[in-house]
């Protein structure tokens, strides 16, 4: 017998020295004889002890059985071993399949090399269960780390010589790999390593800073093997609908392609857009020719406000160009002066619900400034805001994901906010200077004309034309500003999109950061009303980016309650949904009801109960299972003491990749460290002879051992219960209570 919880000597020696103190001490003054005292004292002793003994949950080490002489073999039964990439069988003018080839294996060569055992063949087919040869391999998922878990707990209480599996490598599970605390796994690859002829679609990926109202960049990655140079059918499809097709040639075989998309603007509905290519005859698998993205709908309006600190040419612009947006809800406040008593005063332009709490500028109640999702400071010195309100812009950004731009003249001269004030809340910090010549050249010829860096070039805020030489050659004809404010230096972390030159210096003009939750930004350029009043009428540069920039700045602001899902969601895998609750100060909520709802293209529904998994995010989860490959509407409301709080919906697709025959060669990587991991070797078709002598060393040199926990069944309670009461009857019986 041992222990699993051994404490040192020194505390053993305490506590059963204070034991026999409270045994004794118990009894001490009882009226009773020596006789009847003792043997109380011997159960209240006998008591403690075993409560101590349990607390140090003692257990009994022994070598499990032999199971005999059985060997799990667990063959894989998911789709990519459908896949027919290995040598026809005699008299057929057919390829075999993985799955076949496995199967073969596992009743053939392998049962005779293994002559002195008896194989159990099990299969993964989604999960663990007897073989079925003559079912096809249908399995949506291959978690081959949980399938290893699950067969050792099958055989826990059994000393096997190992498990054996045949497999072509492919997981698509988490990536987790089996320790080498149970039966060590044997695996055979089965497919061949070198790609079959095939045509995929490798990735999709979306503009992550695509903006609300804005085209939407998609970026399709597409390889062919097997066919040399020869052309390859590209397709674009918006719900089924095809919009495009392309026609790309490969620089050679094998070599991936990348092709972009230009997609429309969001609407109210979610959209799935499939890029496939054309199948082929001698094709290996088609499961992998498309992929599908899922464009979300465009959601709520953003909620904007505008503070400017004085009055300036540029408000009335910059308001004029929000107010037309219809995605974005402006309210606006200038400072305009003092009152007879020294006070500053508003001219505040917002909705008559809100007008009322921006009288004073800038809200210093929490809940009311993070109603809003952007804050837009202008021409902002060091007494538009007290110490309080700048703490609390700080949290409005890094707690409550807001952003925060800083714009006009006045904010970047002496006591202006840009100094030091904001801290590190913008992306530029108070010591003045020009940037690093090695992030930006000014190829924009002329003194404070616009330049955009190669990360302006990429960035969606920036993004005029569908085109990025479009786009480009768009920014090139803009008028020069009036000026360039001299910022601090861009902070580590900060990208800088535009710079200008100013007394022959590459200046920041647009500079943006991560902070925390949310997004800040500053303008140092002035005058940029000038790209509207210097171009023809019909040019839109000056609104598109300032309506671009404040979408930007306020697409990340989450509602009170935000809901998350797996981007990666597939039928028959676990995935995760999330809820984040919190009031509308955005402290987090730890005590509310959360009910998930999720239905189907169908209209099938399910419901789901979240529970709270971060208490200090407010955030509850729930595991959910996608039945099938589709779109799925999931909603989520959350309630405090029975009364509805708020609720938050997103579309989510699950299945848009197949996993199951994405690179469908044979991996053996996997299969070698499944293998090394747990104690095991990895084998070839070829090696059959060398496994039973590999099985019979792994046993001898780590016998099973299982452990039964004393401390942990129905019989330890039940003495213990009798001890207690055999002491209890003989205090009564004696005559003490």
């Amino acid at each position: 017998m041992t222990f699993l919880s051994p404490p040192p000597w020194w505390a053993l020696a305490m506590a059963a020295a204070a034991i026999v103190w409270l045994a004794l001490r118990t009894y001490a003054h009882a009226p009773i004889g020596s006789r009847r005292r003792n043997a109380l004292v011997a159960l209240r002793l006998l008591s403690l002890v075993a409560i101590a003994a349990f607390l140090l949950r003692p257990v009994v080490v022994r070598p499990l059985p032999r199971s005999g002489s059985v060997i799990p073999v667990v063959v894989d039964a998911s789709r990519s071993m459908a896949i027919a990439d290995l040598p026809a069988e005699r008299g057929s003018d057919r390829a075999a399949t993985r799955f076949e080839q496995a199967v073969a294996i596992a009743t053939g060569p392998l049962a005779q090399a293994l002559s002195g055992y008896r194989l159990e063949l099990l299969e993964l087919r989604n999960d663990i269960g007897p073989l079925d040869a003559a079912r096809k391999p249908d399995g949506d998922t291959s978690h081959i780390g949980a399938a290893i878990a699950t067969v050792r707990e099958r055989y826990r209480d059994r000393a096997v010589p190992g498990i054996i599996l045949l497999s072509d490598g492919v997981d698509t599970g988490d990536g987790a790999i089996a320790d080498d605390s149970g039966a060590a796994v044997f695996a055979v690859g089965i497919g061949d390593t070198s790609p079959p002829r095939d045509q995929e679609v490798l990735s999709l990926d979306l503009d992550h800073e695509a903006l609300p109202g804005s085209s939407v960049e998609l970026t399709a990655t597409v390889v062919a093997h097997g066919y040399g140079r020869d052309p390859v059918d590209v397709r674009l499809l918006a719900s089924g609908r095809p919009i495009d097709i392309r026609r790309i040639v490969p620089a050679a075989d094998g070599m991936p392609t990348k092709i972009t998309f230009e997609l429309p603007p969001a609407g109210q509905e979610a959209v799935v857009y499939t890029v496939d290519v054309t199948a082929r005859d001698g094709e290996a698998v088609t499961a992998n020719n498309a992929r599908r993205a899922l464009v979300q709908p465009i959601g709520r309006k953003r909620r904007l406000l505008f503070v400017q600190g004085s009055p300036g040419y540029e408000h009335g612009f910059l308001a004029r160009a929000w107010a037309g947006d219809p995605f974005i809800e402006l309210d606006a406040v200038v400072r305009k002066g003092q009152n007879d008593r020294g006070e500053a005063t508003f001219y505040v332009q917002a909705a008559g619900t809100r007008a009322a709490s921006l009288a004073s500028g800038l809200p210093s109640d929490r809940a009311t400034l993070f109603a809003y999702d952007g804050i837009v400071l202008g021409n902002a010195t060091r007494d538009l805001l007290g110490e309080a309100e700048i703490d609390l812009l700080d949290a409005f950004v890094a707690e409550r994901g807001g952003g925060v731009l800083l714009l006009g003249g006045r904010s970047f001269a002496p006591g202006g906010l840009a100094l030091g004030a904001l801290g590190g809340l913008l992306p530029v910090g108070s010591r003045q200077g020009a940037i690093d010549a090695t992030r930006a050249s000014v190829s924009n010829g002329g003194a404070n004309r616009l330049t955009l860096t190669p990360e302006g070039q990429r960035h969606a805020m920036l993004r005029l034309e569908g085109a990025r030489d479009a786009s480009a050659r768009r920014w090139s004809l803009a008028p020069a500003l009036a000026g360039v404010a001299a910022t601090g230096t861009p902070r580590p972390g900060a990208q800088v999109l535009a710079v200008a030159s100013s007394g022959g210096m590459a200046r920041p003009v647009l500079v943006v950061q991560r902070y925390g939750e949310g997004r800040t930004m500053v303008f140092a350029g002035e005058a940029a009303w000038r790209w509207k009043m210097q171009r023809p009428l019909d040019d839109r540069l000056y609104d598109t980016f300032w309506r671009q920039a404040a979408r930007w700045l306020s697409a990340p602001a989450p509602d009170p309650v935000a809901l998350d899902v797996d981007a990666d969601a597939q039928p028959g895998a676990p995935a995760t949904i999330g809820v984040t609750v919190r009031d509308d100060r955005f402290a987090p909520i730890r005590d509310a009801t959360v009910e998930i709802a999720v239905r189907d293209e169908r209209g099938a529904e399910e419901v789901l109960k979240a529970s709270l998994t971060d208490a200090a995010r407010g955030r509850y989860t729930v595991s959910w299972r996608p039945a099938r490959r589709g779109l799925f509407r999931v909603s989520a409301t959350a309630r405090r003491a029975s009364q509805r709080m708020s609720s938050a919906a997103r579309d989510v697709f699950a299945g848009g990749a197949d996993l199951e025959t994405a690179d469908p060669r044979r991996r053996d990587d996997l299969l070698a460290r499944i293998a090394e991991a747990t104690g095991g070797r990895q084998f070839t078709e070829r090696e059959f002879a060398q496994i039973g002598p590999a099985l019979q060393a792994r046993a001898d040199a780590a016998p099973a051992v299982g452990t039964q926990e004393l401390w942990h069944g129905p019989w330890t309670f039940v003495g213990l219960i009798l001890l207690l009461s055999l002491e209890w009857a003989l205090r009564r019986h004696w005559g003490l209570r």
